[in-house]
């Protein structure tokens, strides 16, 4: 294995909605807390992208902003994708201080492989451009909406396999799921979520969930901690 910093390398539909069985499955879920959600609209980016202290970002930063707010409102979107864009999109100040550490090995099925272990900054930048970097990072860490996160618990329900539960029972656990799904990005809920779906055949325990939801932030969550 072998532990590495490098500069950043820049490469470069809506969720589904619950219908029939997926609508029952939905609509055993309480009302989730009030929670921030990522919005649409280039025109509002500016004055929706304040984070929870309240800056707002400037038209210049909510343009850059725009590609990445768009690759997380896909329909199926990808965490990695949205990252690398994310990164692209930061002030150029920021940008060119920015390290990406990392953790490589050779993998005997698929070759040469890594992973993201953190992020640095390896030199001054401006305290207003770091400001806006990570407002724009908070910008990407909002979770999805009520309806987003239902709509998929339903589906994940419905695509696995699940032991027969009393109503009672199925309402605690889909809360404390909906719950969890709360705590992380849009994006990453939804494509941990349908990762779960395609690749187990059984429904997960709250704990698999969370390590995959988890796994998925792992590189935006680096980030925010390097910006702080």
């Amino acid at each position: 294995m072998d532990q590495r910093e490098e500069h950043i390398s820049l490469g470069t539909g809506s969720l589904l909605s619950p219908s029939g069985s997926l609508r029952r499955v939905s609509d055993l879920i309480p009302r989730l807390p009030q929670t921030s959600s990522a919005t649409t609209g280039s025109a509002s980016l500016a004055r929706r992208g304040a984070s929870s202290t309240g800056r707002q970002l400037s038209e210049t930063a909510a343009a850059s902003l725009r590609p990445v707010v768009e690759a997380m409102e896909e329909a199926d979107p990808e965490p990695y994708r949205v990252d690398k864009l994310l990164v692209a999109s930061l002030p150029p100040s920021v940008l060119s201080v920015l390290r990406r550490l990392t953790r490589s090995w050779n993998d005997p099925v698929y070759g040469h492989d890594f992973e993201v272990t953190g992020y640095v900054l390896d030199g001054p930048a401006p305290s207003q451009d770091i400001a806006t970097a990570r407002t724009m990072v908070d910008r990407c860490m909002r979770p999805a909406r009520e309806n987003q996160i239902k709509a998929l618990l339903a589906e994940l329900r419905v695509e696995t396999k699940a032991r027969a539960e009393h109503d009672d029972d199925l309402v605690l656990g889909l809360q404390l799921y909906a719950d969890e799904l709360a705590k992380h990005p849009a994006d990453v809920v939804c494509a941990a979520v349908r990762k779960i779906a395609r690749r187990d055949t059984f429904y997960p325990s709250l704990a698999e969930l969370r390590k995959q939801l988890l796994a998925e932030s792992k590189s935006r969550r680096f980030l925010r901690e390097a910006l702080k």
